[in-house]
């Protein structure tokens, strides 16, 4: 009984789920309840909700420029993150101290990916150290094998090979990078073949 009420209130469709957002907008707007918030001092910075769900205020980011070293810029395209580099770049950002997650059958694709990473890097002016490389046995522990490896403060970001069948620990690996304030990256095998 207790979860049929509850999937009332979980199992909405987009359209009633908006409607229940603008019905309590208007409950929290009616004058009456924004003269007891004001006068509970319940909302001393002075918070209003939209009637319109909808109304959403934001701007547009200027799209970056990059500066190479022959002091030639280089203005990525909206909708378009492909650019052409040739120069190294002025101020490079090197990895000396970062670590390769990988699982066992994906040993080769690990070195594979750092050969060309090296190789790339080089046309960018960029050093990219050999990693710590980690053989992750359960990914089901994957957020144990993270907070074992890691050095906060010293490891500059953590690289994650998996192939589709892992791809279901994805959020883990997010979710404890995030909390640890870890850079990272996540990377399939198939794209790296599809794409060499």
């Amino acid at each position: 009984r207790i979860m049929r009420e509850f999937s009332q209130h979980t199992k909405l469709t987009p359209q009633q789920r908006d409607g229940e957002v603008v019905a309590l907008a208007k409950k929290l707007n009616h004058p009456k309840t924004v003269e007891k918030i004001q006068a509970s001092n319940l909302d001393p910075m002075g918070l209003q909700l939209s009637a319109d769900s909808h109304q959403v205020t934001g701007r547009v980011l200027d799209t970056p420029t990059i500066v190479l070293q022959g002091k030639r810029t280089v203005r990525i395209q909206p909708g378009n993150a492909t650019f052409d580099i040739r120069d190294p770049i002025t101020h490079p950002r090197h990895l000396t101290k970062w670590i390769v997650f990988y699982p066992q059958e994906c040993e080769k694709d690990s070195y594979t990916l750092m050969e060309n990473m090296q190789k790339c890097a080089v046309s960018f002016g960029v050093t990219i150290e050999e990693p710590y490389y980690h053989v992750v046995g359960d990914f089901r522990q994957v957020d144990a094998d993270i907070e074992s490896v890691i050095e906060p403060g010293q490891t500059e970001m953590c690289l994650f090979l998996m192939t589709r069948k892992y791809k279901r620990h994805y959020g883990a690996i997010k979710q404890t990078c995030c909390r640890l304030e870890m850079p990272s990256q996540v990377i399939h095998p198939e794209s790296l073949r599809k794409n060499a």
